[in-house]
């Protein structure tokens, strides 16, 4: 799948970038920087030098925040995020969101982490709202469209698949799913309406 592709590939390249990102951090002072970011992504370095992590990192998001088009301060928060103990802690990455709503690689990683944790209410409201940050995402449609097919919620599959497959515009893949999906939806109402059914008979029976 081409979305696949480009994810590893823009994976990589945000990984070399992080890493020349903290390599350059390490050996200049953080004060370089201007804008209005500037103090806090210096608290945020420091605070991470010094081991406190968490609060580090809150600097930094907050750094990006005011200035959410420093490439620099992408790559650092993002390679922060892979390097520290708090990858996988879903209470640090809530609060992140926090002060970062929009940001597309932290919402990634929360839906992740719902889907891990089995807290799937929340990872379809996650999915939610990255479709509607970025409608023209072909990974945000197919990712969502793989949570709704894997909890059951078939005709949601079939939106977000058709969608995937506007923006793609050709893929056997999402062909497949949205047939597949299309076919269990159709099963899915066909139960409903047995079920509503043979509620009216039990009702109309009793004495």
């Amino acid at each position: 799948m081409n979305w696949i592709n480009r994810a590893r590939i823009s994976k990589r390249v945000l990984l070399v970038a992080g890493a020349l990102a903290l390599l350059t951090c390490a050996t200049h002072a953080p004060s370089a920087m201007a804008g209005p970011g500037a103090a806090y992504f210096e608290a945020g370095h420091k605070l991470a030098a010094e081991g406190n992590a968490a609060l580090g990192l809150r600097y930094v998001a907050t750094s990006l925040a005011l200035e959410p088009t420093n490439f620099a301060t992408q790559v650092y928060f993002v390679t922060m995020l892979d390097q520290t103990r708090f990858r996988d802690d879903v209470a640090v990455m809530e609060q992140l969101r926090l002060i970062l709503p929009t940001y597309v690689p932290l919402i990634e990683r929360l839906a992740r982490l719902y889907e891990g944790k089995q807290r799937q209410a929340e990872a379809g409201q996650i999915y939610e709202a990255w479709r509607a940050l970025r409608p023209d995402s072909a990974e945000a449609q197919a990712r969502a469209g793989e949570h709704y097919r894997f909890t059951g919620q078939h005709e949601k599959a079939v939106e977000a698949f058709t969608q995937y497959l506007n923006v793609v515009e050709e893929s056997d893949y999402a062909v497949n799913r949205i047939v597949e999906s299309a076919a269990l939806a159709a099963v899915d109402r066909a139960v409903e309406t047995m079920v509503a059914k043979a509620a009216v008979v039990d009702a109309n029976s009793s004495p």
